[in-house]
């Protein structure tokens, strides 16, 4: 019974993260100022150059990228920059309302001479630190932490430290890809809380630019 309450709570605590975050009072936060950090990426963020959204399946400009839950343009408010891949180079990711209650997220990655964006719902990247690290969850039995990995065409998010629904519905739990037990997880979890976050900052297309 202890260690349900626990994954309840666990669960309870990411979805509280992602509950939070629509909007995060982006009209307080300071202007985008990472122009020169964005690298490859800045002709896309200024508009000068189209990307490839994998949700659209075609080069579009960023401001006609369509979301795929709600079939319309997205409203960015806020980006930051971390490298969500841990290769090495920054992505930006940008954020927009997706409702009164949910945030949505565009990743921009370079890859192979292009610039290709992702879409991201709120649940499957919560709480993103500034080491491009970040939480998910699926349910109160499946989440986690790790980072993303992109192929061109589609995302998905690579565990580092996760609870899963096991065979016989109980919780398993592993760290490194290797099982563990459940107060290595819950410290790992609290490690991973205490990590620095992510630097967000207002953003808005057709924002002046360097």
């Amino acid at each position: 019974m202890k260690k349900i309450f626990l994954l309840l709570l666990c669960g309870l605590c990411l979805m509280s993260t992602a509950l939070a975050e629509p909007g995060n009072g982006a009209e307080a936060l300071p202007p985008f100022d990472g122009w020169e950090l964005a690298g490859d990426l800045l002709p896309a963020l200024r508009q000068e150059e189209a990307v490839y959204s994998a949700p659209d399946g075609k080069a579009v400009p960023l401001s006609e990228v369509t979301s795929e839950y709600t079939g319309e343009a997205m409203p960015f408010d806020r980006i930051a920059l971390a490298d969500v891949d841990l290769d090495g180079t920054l992505e930006a990711v940008l954020a927009f309302p997706l409702s009164e209650v949910d945030t949505g997220y565009l990743v921009l990655d370079w890859l192979e001479g292009r610039v290709t964006a992702y879409e991201v719902v709120s649940r499957a990247m919560m709480d993103l630190k500034a080491d491009g690290t970040f939480s998910y969850s699926s349910g109160a039995m499946d989440s986690g932490f790790g980072f993303l990995a992109f192929d061109g065409q589609a995302q998905k998010v690579v565990p580092v430290t996760w609870c899963e629904t096991g065979p016989a519905g109980d919780a398993q739990y592993f760290m490194d890809g290797s099982p563990a037990d459940e107060a290595d997880f819950l410290h790992a979890l609290d490690v991973q809380a205490e990590r620095p976050s992510a630097l967000w900052q207002s953003f808005t297309l057709g924002a002046a630019a360097p």
